[in-house]
């Protein structure tokens, strides 16, 4: 098995495009939406996927705006929200157990692939 840095991207594809760039330009489908303003995407050690699920169930407010998550094999959490959702991703993120100043924040577009 190759790992990301030796593996060769398909043919007329930039390694770093990403899902998102394969599926923009995939012909014959819509363009991949961006949420206006930005998103955030947290990433935190520690987290199983149980806890997410039942603190998704819990918190009506966190999954109906926030959408969900993701946890890693290794238990990394990865939460991808809209900006304007940060302090909502913040409060969740807390009740999950994990500290903010050890979590790695990233800012940038969010992108929804279908």
């Amino acid at each position: 098995m190759k790992d990301e840095a030796t593996a060769r991207p398909a043919r007329g594809r930039s390694p770093r495009a990403g899902i998102g760039g394969c599926a923009r330009r995939r012909p014959g489908r819509p363009g991949v939406p961006r949420l206006p303003g930005g998103a955030v995407e947290i990433r935190a050690d520690g987290v199983s996927a149980t806890r997410l699920h039942d603190a998704l169930i819990a918190d009506p407010e966190a999954r109906e705006r926030l959408g969900g998550g993701s946890v890693a094999l290794d238990g990394e959490l990865i939460l991808v929200a809209p900006l304007d959702d940060l302090g909502l991703a913040r409060r969740f993120t807390a009740d999950l157990g994990v500290d903010w100043d050890t979590a790695h924040v990233r800012y940038g577009e969010e992108e929804f692939v279908a």
